[in-house]
């Protein structure tokens, strides 16, 4: 029982964190960083920037939480998430706004990792359910926040509304300060032969292609979508969309990929996951080449339940078939690997799809990233019996 209060108090502060935090990034941070006077490749970097501190960082915030305890680091993020955010007040330039994402982005990268080891420390037992319920609070704070900040933006400013995130981070101060002090559990032994593992194991899973393939493959899809969170909104904000909607589109895509996840991923599983994969890149491809026809609500709404739908084909796909070649003693480092990898897509789909704007403008670009997609899944379908074979 006191296990289970834990969790949905670190759950709690997880969701309040998190959605206080998404808030802040699409369709907000693309916009406001427009209204600063940043070009389309300045764009790419700010939107890029958290996430490259995350990859970064994440590591490193990860064994020092475990040489100086996870309750320390814990409150660091947390410290981050509340006072950050008041900051953006002080911004006038486009560079002031990097540097402050620079410094959000270390919030994430400590909360991450932390909040996971937390878990696996205080469970023993059970720890794919425990995460899968960890987990709904994240998915539900990449829902919700769109839409409020598609409604907080109809009403107030880009600054007032990056403060009322910081106030909305404060409550996550009372699930925190509420978590049980006598978990010995936190405290970590016997890490010398642990670093050790690990080393061991970070070397096999950089030797199995099907994690740096898979994470490459991933990556592709998030390069397209990231690209999607970027500009998308400034270019409907442009020609007259109503920015409530606006946000009711990106919730409307995570909705539409948490309902179909567990749906298209059965299918998957009967069709083969290589199958999977490519049906999801085509469906991206055709989400990212109609959001250059002519825009209507109608077609907006269509765009973004394929889109999710893409995603609910590839990211499960994917996941299963780089499990079915990981070692089983080396599961959570070949996943991290995996994870890594597949999150670079989320670092350069804003850069890339900044520096095509700035060329061939938002049309080109996206016919462009249409057209790679494509070809990545017909790379999958001529290769997919070599990719299959591979047993590792």
């Amino acid at each position: 029982m006191r296990q289970n209060r834990f969790l949905i108090q670190l759950s709690t502060a997880d969701f309040i964190l998190r959605a206080g935090y998404q808030v802040g990034k699409s369709p907000l941070l693309p916009l406001f960083a427009t209204s600063l006077g940043a070009n389309e490749i300045f764009i790419g970097y700010i939107l890029s920037i958290s996430t490259l501190t995350g990859m970064i960082t994440k590591p490193i915030f990860g064994f020092w939480s475990d040489k100086l305890g996870e309750k320390k680091f814990l409150f660091a993020s947390l410290i981050i998430f509340i006072i950050t955010p008041f900051s953006y007040y002080l911004i006038n330039k486009p560079i002031h706004l990097l540097v402050i994402r620079i410094i959000h982005g270390f919030g994430t990268a400590i909360f991450g990792p932390v909040t996971m080891s937390i878990i696996a420390t205080i469970f023993s037992d059970n720890r794919a359910s425990k995460y899968g319920i960890f987990s709904i609070a994240r998915n539900s704070s990449y829902i919700v926040a769109p839409i409020i900040a598609g409604i907080l933006m109809n009403q107030i400013g880009f600054k007032q509304i990056y403060y009322l995130i910081g106030i909305i981070s404060l409550f996550a101060l009372i699930p925190i300060i509420q978590l049980n002090n006598d978990h010995k559990k936190w405290i970590i032994t016997n890490k010398i032969s642990k670093n050790i593992h690990s080393k061991i194991a970070i070397i096999s899973t950089l030797k199995n292609p099907s994690i740096i393939l898979g994470g490459l493959i991933n990556s592709s899809m998030f390069i397209s979508t990231y690209a999607i969170k970027a500009f998308l909104p400034i270019q409907l904000d442009e020609i007259g969309f109503n920015i409530i909607f606006i946000g009711f589109l990106f919730g409307l895509q995570e909705i539409s990929n948490l309902i179909l996840n567990p749906i298209l991923g059965k299918i998957s599983d009967k069709i083969g996951h290589l199958n999977g994969v490519i049906l999801g890149l085509i469906l991206i491809a055709t989400g990212v080449y109609l959001l250059t026809l002519e825009k209507n609500y109608t077609l907006l709404i269509f765009i973004s339940l394929i889109l999710g739908g893409g995603q609910a084909f590839i990211t499960p796909s994917l996941t299963a078939l780089v499990a079915n070649k990981i070692n089983s003693h080396m599961m959570g480092t070949g996943m991290g690997t995996f994870g890594a990898i597949k999150n670079l897509g989320k670092v350069v789909g804003p850069i890339i799809g900044g520096n095509l704007q700035s060329r061939v403008g938002f049309i080109g670009s996206f016919r462009i990233l249409s057209v790679f997609t494509a070809i990545i899944a017909i790379f999958i379908l001529i290769t997919k019996h070599y990719i299959t074979k591979n047993k590792n």
